[in-house]
Formats: structure tokens, C-alpha cells, sequence
């Protein structure tokens, strides 16, 4: 099946892979060790060496902060950090 779009979409992919060179090809062998990544995290349970969906790493979350912990560490964090880089 052909649709109007289909070579205008394949010449801007073919486009955006030239333009981005290397980086093209990182994304590919990225997506090429998917399948590896995935089965070591969902299947094995390694989640060192492999990735977890968003929704099972929130079963993994055990620390929960309240809105005013969270802020108060962010802003505290930025305050640290802003002081040691103006010195």
C-alpha cells in the first residue's frame, strides 16, 4: 500500500540521517541492544545491567518525599551549587 506521504517521509528520514552523521548510527546500535537491554531488566530481574518501563521502575520507588521535602531539597541542592560555583 502506497500513500501519498510515504517517499516524502523516507527523503526527510534520509535527510535527518545525513545531517546527523555518527549520531545516526549510535541511535541505531542503540535501538539494535534494545531487545538485549529489556530482557535483562524485565526478564531476568538484572536492573543493573539492563532497563525497566517507566511504570515497573515506579514500583521500585521507595523513597517519596512530600512536595515541600522535594522543593526544599531541589532548592537547597541550587543553593549549594550556585554558592560553590560564584564562590
Amino acid at each position: 500500500m502506497h500513500w501519498a506521504g510515504d517517499r516524502a517521509t523516507r527523503q526527510a528520514g534520509d535527510r535527518a540521517m545525513r545531517q546527523a552523521g555518527d549520531r545516526a548510527w549510535a541511535r541505531t546500535m542503540l535501538a539494535a541492544n534494545a531487545p538485549v537491554v529489556l530482557r535483562a531488566g524485565l526478564v531476568k530481574g538484572d536492573t543493573g545491567a539492563g532497563m525497566l518501563a517507566p511504570g515497573q521502575v515506579v514500583g521500585m520507588t521507595d523513597d517519596l518525599p512530600s512536595r515541600a521535602e522535594l522543593l526544599g531539597g531541589i532548592t537547597a541542592e541550587l543553593r549549594s551549587t550556585h554558592a560553590a560555583v560564584t564562590g
